[in-house]
């Protein structure tokens, strides 16, 4: 279920919402990953340079998405489209003075 970060307790969850048709068990899956992926975003936000505000806005949730393998993802990101977006990833990587020559 979790390739990234396993989470006790699935195998009991999977064998519940087993007993349900396919499509009310991929909607609890995908709402139970929506919600702990706003978790993460809020999270983020609050953690986001103020200077400007505009970076935390544009930490944005994806949509659930199936993959390949059968497990179900979200991604929490900067929107790309955003503005100041750029600003994360200077904020996350740290920049460092430097020299450039002509």
């Amino acid at each position: 279920m979790s390739r990234d970060y396993p989470v006790r307790g699935l195998n009991d969850l999977m064998q519940f919402l087993n007993a349900f048709p396919a499509n009310l068990k991929r909607n609890a899956i995908a709402g139970g990953l929506r919600g702990a992926g706003g978790v993460i975003r809020d999270e983020a936000r609050v953690l986001a340079a103020k200077s400007s505000g505009q970076m935390a806005k544009a930490i944005r949730t994806s949509s659930v998405r199936t993959n390949q393998d059968g497990t179900m993802s979200i991604k929490v990101r900067l929107d790309p489209k955003a503005p100041h977006a750029y600003l994360g990833i200077l904020s996350e990587y740290g920049v460092d003075r430097h020299f450039i020559s002509a």
